[in-house]
């Protein structure tokens, strides 16, 4: 049975950290050198290492953020807000709901990193000079191709408790998932900016290894 493998995906917050930090940063000498008074670009470590220094390509990579956005990654980010808003409503009825101590920690990881990926989205969209539509701009067709649980079905999550709660919530989550995946997959067909493709990556290998754990999980419940 798989564990969840943290170390494979890189969390959301250490993108979100550095695209802060590059945003920040001011040009640096033809030597490779930050000019005199201004803060390195610092990117934290896997879990278990050490932030370090970006180095000039890892700069160049995560982009300066003055390109104009396209029009899928506009979409894309406001969509995935309210997505990742969804994913919190659910994960914050764990804690008192599961039964499971793996569900109740599975929750807990989900709701840290879409956190700190709303918070990177919504930045993003600051650093761009764009609005975050409203979560009524997802309708009940674009709620069900991202994977969207119903109005009725986090009634019924919200409902349940125990072993009962911890398959509904794997059963949801895992869908939810997907949808999200779905949706990164295809930004990344369509071409995007460094930043948001960053986003997008993020997003894909995260939560295709949740998604890896909360099928074992729904096994081992049975």
């Amino acid at each position: 049975m798989s564990r969840f493998r943290a170390s494979r995906a890189v969390p959301g917050v250490v993108v979100a950290l550095a695209m802060v930090l590059v945003g920040s940063c001011t040009a640096t000498r033809d030597s490779g050198r930050a000019e005199s008074g201004s803060a390195p670009v610092v990117l934290p470590g896997a879990p278990g290492d050490r932030p370090r220094a970006a180095s000039s390509s890892e700069i160049a990579e995560l982009g300066d953020g003055k390109s104009e956005p396209s029009r899928a990654e506009r979409r894309y980010v406001r969509m995935m807000i309210p997505h990742h808003r969804q994913a919190l409503t659910m994960t914050d009825m764990a804690p008192e709901r599961a039964k499971h101590p793996r569900v109740r920690g599975l929750a807990g990881r989900i709701g840290g990193a879409q956190r700190a990926e709303i918070g990177m989205m919504r930045g993003w969209l600051k650093r761009s000079g764009l609005r975050s539509k409203p979560d009524q701009s997802v309708d009940e067709q674009h709620r069900r191709m991202m994977g969207m649980a119903t109005e009725e079905q986090l009634a019924r999550l919200e409902a349940s408790s125990g072993t009962e709660f911890d398959r509904l919530f794997l059963r949801l989550m895992t869908r939810h998932h997907e949808g999200a995946v779905t949706m990164a997959v295809d930004l990344l067909e369509k071409g995007t900016g460094p930043q948001v493709r960053s986003m997008a990556k993020d997003v894909m290998a995260t939560q295709r290894d949740e998604i890896a754990v909360m099928e074992d999980l729904l096994t081992e419940i049975g």
